[in-house]
C-alpha cells in the first residue's frame, strides 16, 4: 500500500504541458458556452453569458485596503488567473447576449470582494447584477413587457 501521490499543478509541469492545458481549457470554455447557446436557442430560451470580474486579473480594480490586506494571497488560484483569464475571447462565443464584466470594477475603490478566491460581497453582487441587466436591456425588456 502506498500513500497518496502529490499532484503537480499543470503550471508546474513545463511550458509545453502548460500551453496544452490552457488551450484545452479555453476550448472547453468556448465550446461549452456555444453548446449551451445552441441548445437554448433551439428551444427559444434566452441565454446570457457573463464573464465575472476577478481580483487576480491585472489592472481590473484599484483595491481597497481590506482587499489588499486580505483577498490577494492565493497563488494556487491567482497565478493562473493572472496569466490566462485575459485569453478568454468573447468573439469566439455564439451567444447573442454576452456581458464581459472582467473590468467592471476598474474604477471602483470600494471593497467588492469577499474572500481570496472570487466571491463578492453585497455591493459587488449588486454591481454585477445591474451591469448584466443594463448590458442586456432588450432581453430583460422582452421578458417583462405586458
Amino acid at each position: 500500500i502506498t500513500g497518496p501521490t502529490k499532484v503537480t499543478p499543470y503550471w508546474g509541469q513545463g511550458k509545453a504541458i502548460e500551453k496544452e492545458y490552457i488551450d484545452k481549457a479555453v476550448n472547453i470554455w468556448d465550446t461549452s458556452s456555444n453548446r449551451i447557446s445552441n441548445l437554448l436557442n433551439s428551444s427559444n430560451s434566452l441565454y446570457i453569458h457573463a464573464i465575472q470580474p476577478n481580483q487576480y486579473l491585472e489592472n481590473s480594480k484599484p483595491f481597497s485596503p481590506k482587499e489588499k490586506n486580505n483577498f490577494l494571497e492565493y497563488p494556487y488560484y491567482g497565478d493562473p488567473i493572472k496569466k490566462y483569464y485575459a485569453l478568454l475571447d468573447v468573439n469566439n462565443l455564439k451567444a447573442a447576449n454576452v456581458s464581459d464584466l472582467r473590468y467592471l470594477f476598474s474604477n471602483t475603490k470600494d471593497t467588492v470582494y469577499l474572500d481570496i478566491c472570487c466571491h463578492f460581497n453585497k455591493l459587488g453582487m449588486e454591481e454585477i447584477s445591474k451591469s448584466i441587466i443594463i448590458n442586456n436591456k432588450p432581453v430583460f425588456d422582452s421578458l417583462f413587457s405586458y
